[in-house]
């Protein structure tokens, strides 16, 4: 059997560059489709074990994502651009905590409104709609 010239190796290694990207292209689909699981990216343990995200009983567990230790404007930032138009507030924050966003916030959606309507103008804009989205995109 011949593998007509390809490298195989090459190839893999290519596809494993690859996966971050497409993990954080499916989480952007999932939140526009907003019906499929979530996957979970942390240890699996007992549900019993479990009391939180991010908690587990007598161990503390990183938050795993692509949002994990990220500033909330560098998250936030990061997630429009991977969703590619703008964004409510509400998806926004749905988006940040489901790829593993760490918060001690008591009020995350107002934490994340506040820090979008500081950085206005610099790097973020928002539409008619009243829609986040990147200085970069120009008029959105």
């Amino acid at each position: 059997m011949s593998n007509n010239g390809i490298n195989y190796i090459d190839v893999l290694a290519d596809l494993r560059g690859r996966r971050e990207k497409l993990d954080i292209a499916i989480a952007a689909i999932e939140e526009i489709v907003d019906s499929a699981p979530k996957r979970e990216t942390a240890p699996v343990l007992p549900p019993r074990a479990i009391t939180s995200p991010g908690t587990v009983i007598g161990l503390s567990v990183p938050a795993v994502g692509p949002y994990s230790g990220m500033t909330v404007i560098g998250a936030a930032m990061s997630f429009l651009r991977n969703a590619g138009s703008p964004r409510d507030t509400k998806a926004i924050v749905k988006g940040l905590l489901s790829g593993g966003f760490h918060t001690n916030s008591k009020s995350f959606y107002r934490t994340l409104y506040n820090t979008l309507n500081s950085n206005l103008d610099k790097e973020i804009t928002r539409n008619k709609n009243g829609a986040w989205g990147l200085k970069e995109w120009g008029e959105n």
